[in-house]
């Protein structure tokens, strides 16, 4: 086996490791989301939101960012659920850069962050979001399930 032929073995062996983990640890997430738990409505929604910040930000660990900047910004665009649970993200130092967060008025200002948030109340937008994001380098991450227009 040639060189080159067993280190990209082990870089997709690697890429599997990773994708593995983050998938386990998105089951053990959703086996606790359905788990009874007496705390208040309020304090669940809550508690989500602190957890799906966690994932934002483990998401920026699994990503290779390009090298341009020395910040990685995370937008939010439309409502914001979040409430206080991204505040303790920024300011914080991932792969050597750091983290800001934007709570964004447009698509136009989504293009500038790496990460966009998509809210639940952009539902009816997703298509023209993506549309407007296409040539951005940019991850999108939201909470709604987006139909595919079926193929011409």
């Amino acid at each position: 086996m040639r060189n080159v032929d067993r280190h990209l073995l082990l870089a997709r062996i690697l890429a599997a490791r990773k994708v593995f983990c983050l998938g386990a640890f998105l089951g053990v997430a959703c086996i606790c989301f359905q788990v009874p738990h007496p705390a208040s409505a309020q304090s669940l929604s809550s508690r989500e939101y602190e957890i799906k910040a966690a994932y934002l930000y483990n998401f920026i660990k699994y990503v290779d960012w390009p090298s341009y900047g020395d910040t990685i910004t995370i937008g939010v665009l439309g409502s914001d659920p979040f409430g206080a649970a991204l505040a303790p993200l920024s300011g914080k130092v991932v792969k050597g850069r750091r983290l800001l967060i934007k709570h964004l008025d447009s698509v136009r200002e989504a293009q500038q962050c790496q990460i966009i948030f998509v809210s639940s109340s952009e539902k009816q937008r997703l298509q023209e979001i993506f549309e407007s994001l296409r040539s951005a380098r940019v991850l999108t991450v939201g909470e709604t399930r987006m139909r595919r227009a079926a193929p011409d």
